[in-house]
């Protein structure tokens, strides 16, 4: 079998069928990390057990536009609290991913002087789905 090197670049990420491919510098996938499971005895003897796991996670790492009045921060910023729909082709020939996201507020600022990034996570509210590319 051949090796396969993928690679980002050249790819596309949507929020809200919004592009913001232009400020991302790293964008990735990653899956819910099961917890210990946890027992913890009550009063009457009952004993609890927490066996829950953490959600997928669409994290960006991007180039801040604080200045760039429709740009990913604001559009961050604005959209708080809001689930919204996702797209991510990580290079022209990869599969899709696609789902929704819980929106978060990014960082804003930094050191002086230098090139600033954000680093967003946001609770994803299901698996992403690969439709794999045509």
């Amino acid at each position: 079998m051949a090796t396969i090197d993928s690679r980002l670049k050249t790819g596309t990420l949507t929020l809200a069928a919004v592009s913001f491919a232009g400020q991302s510098t790293s964008v990735t996938l990653t899956p819910p990390k099961a917890k210990a499971s946890d027992t913890e005895e009550v009063l009457d003897g009952t004993m609890l057990t927490d066996t829950s796991s953490d959600p997928w996670t669409l994290e960006i790492e991007a180039i801040q536009d604080f200045d760039d009045p429709v740009g990913l921060q604001k559009y961050l910023f604005d959209n708080e609290g809001d689930t919204v729909v996702y797209s991510w082709k990580p290079n022209a020939t990869a599969p899709t991913f696609s789902g929704s996201v819980v929106v978060i507020a990014p960082e804003i600022g930094g050191a002086v002087a230098t090139r600033l990034k954000a680093k967003i996570a946001m609770n994803c509210t299901a698996k992403p789905t690969w439709t794999p590319a045509v």
